[in-house]
C-alpha cells in the first residue's frame, strides 16, 4: 500500500459513536484536515477514500485492556494458545466473553503484551465498519498509537479522560480528575523520577493548564504540545513506524486476498479466462488465415515461376525456387524480379481466375501474357500492384474464345 486512511472510532455521539478520519501518504503525512462526522454516514464518506489505502481503525482505549502476560521458562509453538489462561485471573469479565489479541514476546522471552477487548463490543465494531463497505487490515486501541518517547511517560487529554503511555509500551485510560492522581494510577504511583510529555487540543489545555502546571512537582520535566487539529494527524505520524498489537486476529483474523479476493472477484476471473480463450482462438483463426494466405502465395509463385521457366520447370517447390534464381541471375536485378514476381503474386488475389501464359524479365520490367475473364480482372491486377508501390500498364489486350488475353507490364516505382 503506499498510503493509509486512518479511522477514529470514539463515544460521545448522540448514537453512541462518533467517527472522525484522515487520509494520509506512506510517511503517515496527512493529505488533508481531519473530517468527522456521525457514525452512518461519516463511515459512508470515509469509505470512499479506502479505496487503494490500507484502512486502519482506532477504537476506544477504554474498550481495551492492556496486559503483559509471564510465560513460562519453555515455550511451545502455540504458546499463543496458554496466553489466555495466564492472564485470566487480572480480568473482571469472563475470559470467554473476551478476545485476547497477543504481541511479540519480550526480548529474553519470558513476557509479551496483551491487548483484551469484549467480543461483542469488538463485533459491533466491525458490523458497522462492514456495514459501511470499508475493509480493514488492522484495529488498534487508540493509546497504542501514541508517540513513543524513551524515559518519558506520554498522555493525552481527552476531555474527561487522559490517555497514557508507559514507557514499557502499555497503556491505559483513566479519568482526568484529579489529573495528579490519574497519573499516579496510570504510572503505579512511582513517577517522580520520569518524565511528561503531555498532548491536548487547545480547549482542553485551557480547561486543564492549572492542573498541569501542578504536575510538574511530581515530574522531572513536562512537555506540552497542543494538537490544533486533534489527535488523528499525531496518530497518523506513528502509523508508518508503530507496532501496537493488531485486535484483528485468531476469529478476526482478516481474510487473507488470497482467498476473499478470489472469492469477490472469481466472476471477473472467469470473465477474463473466457475473454483469454476467445483470444487465443481469435490468434489461431488469424494465424490460419495467414497461413491459407501464405499457401496461396505459394502456389501462385510455383504458378509464376513455371510461367517463366515453361517446359524446363522443375514439379518440386524447392527445386523450382532454385531453378528461377538461376534463370534471373544473381545481383540487383535478379532480387527486384523477385520482388515484382512477390508482388504479383499478392496481387492475383484481384482476380483469383487469372491465369499467368508466359512472363519475361528484362531491363528492370517484368512483361507477362495472362488470360482472364475479362479486361477488368486484369485491370484489378494493375490497381492491386499500384497500390503495393509498383508501376504496372496494360500494354494490350483482345477478346478471346474462352476470355480475355493481355499483356501486363510492371516496374518499379519512378523508374522510367
Amino acid at each position: 500500500m503506499n498510503r493509509y486512511l486512518l479511522v477514529r472510532l470514539s463515544h460521545g455521539s448522540e448514537d453512541g459513536m462518533a467517527v472522525s478520519w484522515v487520509a494520509c501518504d506512506a510517511r503517515g503525512a496527512a493529505a488533508a484536515p481531519p473530517r468527522s462526522g456521525e457514525l452512518s454516514s461519516a463511515l459512508a464518506e470515509a469509505a470512499v477514500q479506502a479505496v487503494g489505502a490500507e484502512v486502519v481503525v482506532l477504537v476506544p482505549s477504554d474498550d481495551v485492556v492492556s496486559l503483559s502476560a509471564d510465560l513460562p521458562a519453555r515455550t511451545t509453538g502455540r504458546w499463543q494458545l496458554a496466553v489466555p489462561f495466564a492472564i485470566e485471573e487480572q480480568l473482571a469479565d469472563n475470559i470467554e466473553d473476551m478476545h485476547v489479541a497477543v504481541g511479540e514476546k519480550t526480548a529474553d522471552g519470558s513476557r509479551v503484551p496483551v491487548s483484551v477487548i469484549a467480543r461483542d463490543r469488538l463485533q459491533q465494531y466491525l458490523d458497522a465498519l462492514q456495514a459501511a463497505g470499508l475493509r480493514v487490515s488492522a484495529i488498534y486501541p487508540e493509546a497504542a498509537l501514541l508517540p513513543e518517547n524513551p524515559g518519558q511517560v506520554v498522555g493525552l487529554l481527552l476531555g474527561d479522560s487522559v490517555l497514557v503511555r508507559l514507557q514499557d509500551g502499555t497503556h491505559c485510560t483513566v479519568p482526568v480528575d484529579p489529573l495528579g492522581d490519574a497519573f499516579d494510577i496510570a504510572c503505579a504511583g512511582d513517577p517522580t523520577h520520569r518524565s511528561l510529555l503531555l498532548y491536548a487540543s487547545p480547549a482542553d489545555w485551557q480547561q486543564r493548564s492549572n492542573q498541569v502546571d501542578a504536575l510538574r512537582a511530581r515530574f522531572l520535566t513536562v512537555k506540552v504540545q497542543l494538537l490544533p487539529q486533534g489527535p488523528l494527524p499525531l496518530y497518523a505520524q506513528q502509523l508508518p513506524l508503530a507496532r501496537p498489537i493488531n485486535l484483528l486476529q485468531g476469529d478476526y483474523q482478516p481474510t487473507s486476498p488470497a482467498g476473499a479476493g478470489w472469492r469477490q472477484w472469481r466472476i471477473a476471473a472467469l470473465l477474463a479466462l473466457v475473454s483469454i480463450a476467445i483470444f487465443a482462438a481469435g490468434n489461431w483463426l488469424a494465424w490460419s488465415r495467414v497461413r491459407a494466405v501464405e499457401l496461396q502465395v505459394d502456389a501462385r509463385m510455383g504458378e509464376l515461376g513455371r510461367a517463366l521457366l515453361a517446359d524446363a520447370a522443375p514439379t518440386d517447390t524447392a527445386q523450382l525456387r532454385k531453378a528461377v534464381t538461376a534463370r534471373l541471375g544473381s545481383g540487383a536485378g535478379s532480387d527486384l524480379a523477385l520482388e515484382m514476381m512477390t508482388a504479383l503474386a499478392g496481387a492475383r488475389s484481384a482476380a483469383p481466375q487469372a491465369k499467368i501464359e508466359s512472363m519475361r524479365y528484362q531491363n528492370g520490367a517484368l512483361e507477362l501474357k495472362v488470360r482472364a475473364d475479362n479486361a477488368d480482372s486484369l485491370e484489378r491486377i494493375n490497381a492491386q500492384l499500384r497500390a503495393g508501390g509498383w508501376q504496372a500498364e496494360l500494354l494490350s489486350g483482345s477478346a478471346a474464345a474462352t476470355g480475355y488475353d493481355g499483356q501486363i507490364r510492371i516496374r518499379a516505382a519512378g523508374a522510367t
